[in-house]
């Protein structure tokens, strides 16, 4: 099914990673991937954006660790 908001249906999806912007969408299905493996050991804060095609947009984000050997924890 189509995802939706309570502001319509969702045009976009942002990936952000430590509050940089690593990845737009703007087709369902809306995936990301990313590498831990090249990112520096410690806390890295990982938000995700969608956007509705009225402009309404809402944020999570979640925090990780990664490890001296690339692995997330």
């Amino acid at each position: 099914g189509n995802a939706r908001t309570n502001g319509g249906t969702i045009a976009k999806v942002e990936l952000e990673i430590d509050w940089s912007l690593e990845s737009t969408q703007s087709g369902s299905p809306f995936h990301f991937a990313w590498d831990a493996g090249s990112a520096a050991p410690g806390r890295h804060t990982l938000a995700v954006s969608a956007y509705s095609n009225e402009g309404v947009r809402s944020c999570y984000a979640v925090t990780i660790n990664v490890g001296a050997q690339g692995s997330a924890r």
